[in-house]
């Protein structure tokens, strides 16, 4: 981080002490990034306050990472462009198994690395070496300063999405074996949509009225019923 310009470490519940002995002699000049690390006990939280987050991982198979995935070049250029209008944040998981499939989806983009298709697992050194080059190329000759921006922060996108999960459960459009997937899709439109404040507080009204017509109206048969064809077809 110190080799490239990064200085707002964010740790999640981490295992290792940074305020040891071994973690400044490792760090050598960077002790300072030690010493300013912020301490989370979720990534949710250590993610409150940013606005654009690319995750990495080699993993990208499966319903939760391939929607997200950019290659690394690609993903700079978008990250630049997003630090124009706020905090950008890059989220590294743990060596021994990576992020898990709830920590990619609180995330923007899933970045890749290319790499050997028969060895393509970098280990977490070397991932966070090759994101933070990358991010000091890209900004090498533009200045990269946060202003205030309209656009909803994670913490409150967050804070939305559970509100309209609960919501879209109430009527029982995300239900049943398939209610995750779904909700992940859902999740996956509105983050890459990047609502305003304003679009933020209208995506909670709607869940509050549709919550309000429930507690309010007691259906006919409360038991969910399966999707129509059309339905059925896209989902």
């Amino acid at each position: 981080m110190a080799n490239f310009g990064v200085s707002d470490l964010r740790l999640v519940l981490p295992e290792a002490d940074p305020q040891s002995s071994e973690a400044h002699a490792l760090a050598t000049h960077g002790g300072h990034i030690l010493d300013e690390a912020r301490h989370f006990a979720t990534l949710q939280e250590a993610l409150a306050d940013t606005l654009w987050v690319a995750a990495t991982s080699a993993r990208t198979g499966g319903l939760y990472r391939t929607q997200n995935v950019i290659p690394l070049k690609t993903g700079m250029e978008v990250a630049v462009a997003k630090a124009q209008l706020g905090r950008t944040a890059f989220v590294f998981g743990p060596e021994d198994h990576g992020l898990t499939n709830d920590e990619v989806s609180l995330c923007h983009r899933l970045l890749t690395i290319p790499a050997n298709p028969s060895y393509d697992i970098l280990n977490l050194s070397q991932a966070a070496m090759l994101v933070l080059y990358e991010w000091f190329q890209a900004t090498a000759n533009i200045p990269v300063q946060e202003v205030d921006t309209q656009q909803a922060a994670v913490g409150e996108l967050t804070a939305m999405l559970t509100h309209l999960e609960d919501a879209l459960r109430a009527i029982h459009y995300v239900w049943g074996d398939k209610g995750p997937a779904l909700m992940h899709a859902l999740r996956h439109m509105l983050l890459r949509a990047q609502p305003t404040v304003v679009e933020n507080k209208l995506l909670h009204g709607l869940a509050r009225q549709m919550l309000w017509y429930v507690n309010h109206h007691s259906p006919i048969d409360k038991k969910p019923q399966p999707p129509g064809k059309a339905e059925a077809e896209v989902y």
